[in-house]
């Protein structure tokens, strides 16, 4: 990794990266392939998180030793106090960055640097497709472009949704999400003597959220139909309805795993044949990654960041969210499964080869690593 670490503007100093977020959920992106991977990657920087408010207590990642986090709670008072005694520790010998990932921060984090420390850089990172936010969000996402030294859009197709990008255009940029691939293989290498059960039907993953991003209805509609052909285990949290609508299923051949820890999601995303998504909108789906570094083959909808993700490679087989069209693919997907030596495996092995050459953390960092090379200069 030594070539990964940053050539800083002056190699005697401790160089220092403030993250903030909204949370400490475990399976926050800003936590894991940000705070978590830098700080277990880059030994020669420094590295806190403010997690400016919380979370659900089950869905919280623990302090610990090695990965301190600083709760606020909703309360300026103590993400100023956070900021001021991280700054204060570090200063004068510090280089110091403050990487922002919630936009309701931003405004009063800018305000916060001009008022006490003029000299400190402030990077924001957007995580998702900015013609899909409300209004709300659309104003608090430009305030923050704004605000920030440098904002960073997570993918190709998330920064070309950005109607604005050529009015700041020295002050917006993208990169791409990566996985941790070491950790996903890591993780996997502890199943010791397990394998995939099996079974006649096609075992279909899926990541699911609660507030109708993901599509889930298409994925129920897809298993009523094919109660022979495939069994689907959805991964996260569910809306009521979502929840009513598996209960009311005949078909029996779907599964509500509920919300798992990123390592246990990645076990449980393993022991599945293929992935599916049918999202109505994405930033650059980091779950689609990992499952694709997991070596599965991947069934996506037809989306501008799960385009840019096929756009890299054969792997990826991403269609419009037309019933008999998901019908005709699952079946073909079985019948490759069926085959002597599961043909699934080689689609599988394109999607790790595309994750590996395209979408590694180790990338994502490198490309950061300049991001805030610039603004120390």
């Amino acid at each position: 990794m030594q070539d990964l670490l940053l050539r800083w503007p002056n190699k005697m100093c401790s160089n220092v990266i403030v993250y903030c977020s909204h949370s400490a959920a475990y399976t926050s992106s800003p936590l894991n392939e940000h705070y978590i991977y830098r700080k277990s990657h880059f030994p020669r920087e420094q590295h806190y998180y403010i997690a400016i408010n919380t979370c659900k207590e089950e869905k919280r990642f623990k302090s610990n030793e090695k990965f301190r986090i600083f709760e606020c709670k909703g309360n300026d008072k103590k993400l100023f106090e956070a900021l001021e005694n991280i700054i204060d520790a570090h200063t004068p010998s510090s280089n110091i960055i403050i990487h922002n990932h919630d936009p309701k921060a931003t405004k009063k984090i800018a305000h916060f640097i001009k008022k006490r420390h003029h000299n400190i850089p402030l990077v924001y990172t957007i995580h998702n497709s900015y013609n899909k936010f409300s209004a709300r969000k659309k104003c608090l996402t430009n305030l923050s472009i704004l605000h920030s030294s440098k904002s960073v859009f997570c993918g190709r197709a998330a920064y070309e949704a950005y109607p604005y990008r050529h009015l700041f255009k020295q002050k917006t940029t993208f990169i791409p999400n990566g996985v941790d691939i070491d950790r996903i293989d890591s993780t996997l290498n502890r199943r010791e003597g397990t394998s995939k059960p099996n079974d006649y039907r096609i075992k279909v993953a899926t990541i699911a959220k609660n507030n109708g991003q993901k599509n889930l209805p298409h994925l129920l509609k897809l298993a009523s139909e094919l109660p022979k052909e495939m069994h689907l285990s959805v991964i996260g949290p569910l809306s009521d309805e979502d929840k009513n609508k598996i209960e009311s299923l005949d078909t029996k051949n779907v599964r509500h795993v509920g919300v798992l820890e990123r390592d246990e999601a990645l076990l449980a995303l393993s022991q599945n044949d293929i992935f599916a998504s049918s999202s109505f909108y994405e930033g650059l789906p980091v779950a689609v990654l990992e499952a694709m570094a997991i070596g599965l083959p991947v069934v996506l909808s037809r989306i501008p960041p799960h385009l840019e993700l096929s756009s890299k490679g054969d792997g990826p087989i991403v269609a419009e969210c037309d019933l008999s069209l998901w019908k005709q693919k699952i079946r073909e997907l079985n019948e490759l499964k069926q085959q002597k030596n599961n043909g699934l495996q080689e689609l599988g092995q394109l999607n790790r080869k595309l994750v590996e050459e395209h979408f590694s953390l180790a990338a994502m960092h490198k490309a950061y690593s300049s991001v805030y090379k610039e603004l120390l200069y």
